[in-house]
């Protein structure tokens, strides 16, 4: 009885760390141009991607003329629309102007950003080392 008991736990006990008990894991990137500079935030449960955030900041001093008719453009649809990288995987998405700086900020569909080319079917270091080619500086947690 005692060993069946103890066979149990330890059954009980393995599948719990095989199952639900996997790391979490943050990735933080950012990348920095001469007028705009992006983070992004990505949390991975395993090889899996939990939830997605990033930022866009973009400097438009040098545009000081044209801020009225920039500040009219709805940068959001444009995100959503241009068909490049995290395009599809935009779900909420909320921009503000601060004087002549656009802060654009993100949420990622975690399912629809598992299909972008940079995170498919790759583990968190390959994400990593896929956005570094880009660019971008990353660590992760």
């Amino acid at each position: 009885m005692k060993k069946g008991l103890l066979f149990l736990v330890t059954i009980l006990c393995l599948s719990l760390v095989l199952t639900g008990c996997a790391k979490k894991k943050t990735l933080t990137c950012t990348q920095k141009e001469s007028t705009m500079e992006e983070s992004m935030v990505i949390v991975f449960k395993g090889d899996k991607i939990e939830k997605g955030n990033m930022s866009i900041v973009m400097d438009f001093t040098q545009y000081k003329d044209y801020i009225d008719e920039l500040k009219k453009q709805d940068y959001c649809k444009e995100l959503k629309e241009d068909g490049e990288s995290f395009s599809k995987a935009i779900k909420n998405c909320e921009a503000k102007w601060d004087d002549a700086k656009l802060n654009v900020k993100l949420t990622l569909d975690a399912k629809a950003l598992t299909e972008e080319d940079d995170f498919k079917e790759k583990t968190i270091e390959e994400v990593k080392k896929s956005l570094e080619k880009e660019g971008a500086t990353c660590t992760i947690k």
